[in-house]
């Protein structure tokens, strides 16, 4: 238990140590990483702490990431945000090693506040509070079904602990219901399509730090809680597997298809993080190991593609002042560097190889089409609408004539090359040895 302890112990003491944030969160994640080296066995299960091979991985990105974006708000930091992102970090940590599902529950909603904070308090533009409403009621409605379904849980086996549950589905028509309830809290913080609708706005109106660990961390707590609970009830999702299917598949290729669309360079990152968070439900719904490896691959890699993603997102507005597509032209005559990060990133974010991201689509769409070929069509028609509104964000953002208003002398701090830089890093040493993310 000390393992998880004292690190979360020395991430809430950190403002007051004067000592440089980033560094800290850094060592932490090293740490992490050195310690639980054998990460196939449950290295640790008590009544309120778990720590495995998914929950020591995601501990791992949550300090790495937040380390990151502590980086890319130089020379900025200001003392409540460096205050939320250890808070967020923290709350993240625990859900993720947490073993009683009431405490999930509770550590899984606890992670809203610092982040609707940012965007009430650090946010732009007085849109703002509508966004933050959108994610509040969004979450706090789906989550309500969530915690009755935790009380029933209760009575029924006189505890919450994950891998103790002898619980089986109600009969139907109560098991519909029964699966509806107890999955929509997680399908909503994925967010899936048609229950997506807060998280564009979310990520428009967050700051550069609130859009980055909104995506690779708190989009990846519904995954998770959805893998843990599968593993608990097999057979959780079996009545609204079909449905599920559908709505997923077809509609990763509707959201791929809006994301084409988008004019605005968040907004376009935003819906493509919706169409790959809809398709890791699918893999995740075949309920087969290769879909669950494709679906852990998905998440990892995902949550550093798009945080570095909104990181340029953030690069770019600060010179521009626009997040407009069709103003944002011809930067690579102008910052040649950042034109070369954002087609590493959108390559990234389309699968190419030779990043992770590609062997975790490969395995999504084979075992979604192990489980039925009729979603064939979808998967194939998102995979390559992923392409195309990738190339889009590219070349409408870094070729083209150059704008009236642009100054040819405008660059960035070294320090934000390098929070990409260590984005990268992490990709490229998981292409190298992706069996660390296969179990």
């Amino acid at each position: 238990m000390l393992k998880i302890m004292l690190p979360l112990a020395f991430m809430l003491m950190m403002p007051k140590l004067k000592f440089y944030h980033p560094p800290l969160l850094f060592s932490l994640s090293i740490m992490f990483m050195t310690t639980f080296t054998n990460m196939n066995m449950k290295l640790m299960l008590t009544n309120f702490f778990l720590m495995d091979f998914m929950s020591s991985a995601l501990i791992i990105l949550t300090l790495w990431i937040s380390a990151l974006m502590l980086s890319v708000m130089l020379p900025n930091i200001t003392k409540p945000l460096s205050l939320l992102t250890l808070l967020l970090a923290t709350t993240t940590t625990l859900t993720f090693s947490m073993n009683n599902i009431l405490m999930f529950y509770i550590m899984f909603e606890l992670s809203l506040i610092p982040i609707i904070m940012m965007i009430l308090f650090l946010g732009y533009q007085p849109e703002r509070i509508q966004a933050a409403t959108y994610m509040l009621l969004y979450t706090v409605a789906a989550s309500l079904p969530l915690f009755i379904s935790i009380i029933f849980l209760y009575m029924k086996n006189n505890h919450l602990n994950f891998f103790f549950m002898n619980t089986t589905l109600p009969q139907t028509p109560n098991a519909m219901i029964w699966s509806i309830t107890i999955s929509l809290a997680f399908m909503v913080k994925m967010p899936i399509y048609s229950v997506h609708l807060w998280l564009p706005k979310a990520h428009v109106e967050a700051p550069t730090a609130g859009s980055m660990i909104l995506a690779a961390l708190l989009l990846k707590l519904g995954g998770f809680g959805l893998l843990r609970l599968l593993s608990s009830f097999p057979l959780l999702m079996h009545p609204i597997t079909p449905v599920m299917f559908a709505i997923t598949s077809w509609g990763a290729a509707i959201t791929a298809l809006l994301t084409v669309r988008q004019t605005d360079f968040k907004s376009l990152i935003a819906y493509s993080s919706v169409a790959h968070m809809s398709m890791t439900l699918a893999s995740m719904l075949t309920m087969s190991k290769w879909g669950w490896a494709g679906t852990y691959i998905t998440m990892m890699t995902h949550g550093l593609c798009s945080s570095a993603l909104f990181a340029l997102a953030g690069m770019t507005f600060s010179i521009t002042n626009t997040r407009s597509i069709l103003i944002t032209k011809g930067q690579i005559m102008i910052l040649p560097k950042m034109a070369i990060w954002w087609f590493i990133f959108a390559a990234s974010n389309m699968a190419a190889p030779p990043f992770m991201n590609l062997a975790g689509e490969i395995m999504i769409f084979s075992a979604i089409m192990s489980k039925s070929l009729a979603f064939m069509i979808s998967i194939f028609l998102a995979s390559f609408l992923s392409a195309l509104y990738n190339l889009h964000l590219y070349t409408s953002m870094n070729h083209g004539s150059l704008p009236k208003y642009s100054n040819p002398t405008m660059n960035h701090p070294q320090t934000h090359y390098t929070s990409l830089y260590l984005h990268l890093l992490p990709l490229i040493f998981l292409s190298l040895k992706p069996e660390i993310l296969l179990w």
